[in-house]
């Protein structure tokens, strides 16, 4: 049986993304990032960030400072891509578990 993590790196190329184009991106996110407003001014962790897209989207809303956390390598190289595509300021870390 695979790890979650595994199948993330796995496929972490096909998550990357700056707009919305997955289902999620137009029925969960936008109620989730909703939640999160007012983001203006805000510290912000976002904790299994992926390749860093609503990390991106709370930059957007002017959260101040913005540090995203996953597990998996290859969703953070995606992350990190796109942070120096469009440099924001994201800083982006490695959640290793102990277990």
């Amino acid at each position: 049986m695979e790890t979650p993590q595994h199948l993330y790196n796995a496929s972490a190329s096909r998550w990357a993304r700056s707009e919305p184009q997955c289902v999620s991106d137009y029925t969960g996110r936008p109620a989730v990032l909703a939640l999160c407003e007012p983001a203006a001014g805000l510290r912000v962790l976002d904790l299994g960030c992926g390749e860093g897209y609503c990390a991106r989207q709370l930059c957007h809303r002017g959260a101040r400072e913005v540090t995203g956390l996953d597990l998996s390598a290859g969703m953070l190289q995606a992350a990190l891509a796109q942070e120096q595509r469009e440099p924001l300021g994201i800083r982006y870390y490695m959640l290793t578990l102990v277990m």
